[in-house]
């Protein structure tokens, strides 16, 4: 009797490990199509995707009204259906300055009130 609850439990493992491998290959096959699909869209001209680009980790002192205005930021993007996170809207800035001409870029960089750089004292 043990020979046959072990020979149907073995089945049963072999049976539910080829059902997951049918499924993943099916997964990859949609994403794969997804993926030639989304590299189809794209021509040649425009910038590789993001993860094949590098990129830096950094820190930064930001005054709190502003860490308010990267969050009601968010929050309108989030309202027209758009998900960020905070390095995006950073970023988003910083091409809208890039664009600005020199006299626009330096009447906004002047505007801004100045911080005291480094960690917050623990106080």
């Amino acid at each position: 009797m043990k020979k046959s609850i072990k020979s149907a439990l073995s089945d049963s493992l072999k049976a539910e490990s080829d059902s997951v491998a049918e499924r993943f290959k099916k997964a990859d096959s949609v994403f794969l199509n997804k993926e030639t699909e989304k590299n189809s869209e794209h021509s040649a001209s425009e910038p590789p995707l993001e993860s094949s680009r590098k990129v830096v980790r950094d820190s930064f002192t930001f005054p709190l009204e502003d860490v308010e205005l990267i969050r009601n930021l968010m929050s309108r993007c989030l309202g027209s259906a758009l998900s960020t996170n905070k390095s995006e809207i950073i970023r988003a800035g910083l091409h809208a300055l890039k664009n600005m001409t020199d006299a626009q870029l330096v009447q906004a960089v002047g505007s801004l009130e100045k911080v005291k750089t480094g960690r917050p004292s623990r106080k």
